[in-house]
């Protein structure tokens, strides 16, 4: 249960002096002997006793089919899963390397409280310590910008035109920090000009239709002044979510969140150094702390998880099938061994019984991969609609997946084709 709580987010508990959880042990153990006794009874029971004496027994067609269709079931299942392991991990590939438009690594991040009345000497004691690369400030997180206004106007607004925006305050020296690329125009310098300046994103500006945007007029709430540059996209958010217009601007005042850039290595010296700092000027609070990489990996905790869980089913899923597989191929290498003997007393090799005996569970796996292919491409194109940012599926994941269930097959059976193709034909035909 700790595992499964771990595995799928959950917090249940399994407590055994609740009556529930034996009503459900119960039933599902009675419900499981009634219907796995009553095929074998039912089987045995049309057996003619004088065939079984003789070991003359042998299946209806429509048992044959029936076991056939299990098998099939089993591996579209399994192939539905792997087809689907494949994407989720693809995607989560995709969502880590993906170029974000800003540098998150190695960059711890804190709220200041009363630090950030003293942020330039704590920032000039700060970049003197090891392992401490770089230091800049801002009014918010920049993974997860929470605020949003539809309060601004800029040159060329229409009347009824209306634009939310993710307003943010930055310091002079955030794009660099971030490794942000301008389009057009200038960052901040911290010159007193900047309390009057905004810096829009690419999507602000296409939203807003501004032509030549530096220069134009723009206001936010009650903050009037000019657009002096353009910052390329980034995301500011879950790849769910398309990437929103975010104005910039700046105010010392209302920055109350610190990034600090650490070389990795020496991550733990620079946040001993920054604790001794917060606790000089914030004695009563406890130090929390995050790295936006961590932020960043929980805005996909879900798709992780869920991933994790596909693993998993798909692993119970390929041994129910090989179990399957296995039990079919048992059984028709067992009914057929008077054939497989006749067949080599004519000159049949071992190779071509071998392939005379896989060649109809291929057939089988082969028609499980056609069931599945669809419906997995159905069901992750449906799971990847939740992205604005997401991979592209391809044929290849589909052949991977039907290449891995074809190997199972093959490996599983194997043995028991072995096994058959190499017996002596004398014992199987000196019974008749």
């Amino acid at each position: 249960m700790p595992l499964f709580n771990g595995l799928s987010g959950k917090e249940l508990s399994f407590d055994l002096t609740n009556y529930h959880i034996w009503q459900v042990i119960w039933i599902t153990m009675l419900g499981t002997l009634a219907i796995s006794s009553i095929y074998p009874a039912l089987l045995l029971s049309s057996f003619e006793p004088l065939k079984a004496l003789k070991g003359k027994i042998s299946a209806k067609i429509s048992d044959a089919i029936f076991r056939k269709v299990l098998v099939v079931v089993q591996f579209s299942f399994s192939i539905v899963l792997i087809a689907g392991t494949f994407i989720i991990s693809k995607q989560l590939h995709y969502i880590r390397s993906k170029q974000l438009g800003y540098d998150r690594e190695n960059v711890l991040a804190f709220f200041m409280r009363d630090m950030g009345k003293h942020y330039d000497a704590v920032k000039t004691e700060l970049l003197k310590q090891p392992g401490i690369v770089n230091v800049t400030r801002a009014s918010a997180n920049i993974v997860r910008i929470g605020a949003q206004t539809g309060s601004n106007w800029w040159e060329g607004k229409g009347k009824d035109e209306t634009m939310m925006v993710r307003p943010m305050t930055i310091d002079k020296d955030f794009m660099s920090f971030f490794n942000m690329q301008m389009k057009e125009g200038n960052a901040f310098t911290g010159a007193v000009l900047d309390s009057a300046h905004f810096i829009l994103n690419e999507t602000a500006v296409q939203t807003a239709r501004i032509k030549d945007p530096i220069g134009k007029k723009f206001k936010l709430w009650e903050r009037e002044g000019t657009i002096t540059g353009v910052v390329k996209d980034f995301h500011l958010a879950s790849m769910k979510n398309k990437i929103e217009p975010v104005v910039f601007f700046y105010d010392p005042k209302n920055m109350g969140a610190i990034y600090i850039k650490t070389t990795g290595k020496d991550a733990p010296k620079a946040i001993a150094a920054t604790e001794k700092k917060w606790k000089q000027y914030n004695a009563d609070f406890p130090f929390e702390y995050f790295f936006l990489d961590n932020i960043f990996n929980n805005l996909y905790r879900s798709e992780q998880r869920t991933g994790s869980l596909f693993n998993v089913f798909a692993l119970m899923a390929i041994i129910i099938s090989c179990l399957g597989l296995f039990g079919l191929a048992t059984y028709t290498a067992q009914v057929r061994t008077k054939e497989i003997g006749v067949r080599k007393v004519l000159g049949a090799s071992v190779p071509g019984i071998i392939k005379l005996l896989a060649g109809d569970f291929i057939k089988l796996v082969l028609i499980a991969i056609t069931i599945a292919t669809p419906v997995a491409w159905y069901l992750m194109n449906k799971w990847l609609q939740d992205f604005a940012y997401k991979t592209n599926i391809g044929w290849m994941v589909f052949a991977l997946a039907g290449l891995a269930a074809v190997v199972i097959a093959v490996a599983t059976i194997s043995f028991q084709a072995i096994k058959a193709a190499v017996a002596n034909p004398v014992k199987s035909l000196r019974t008749e």
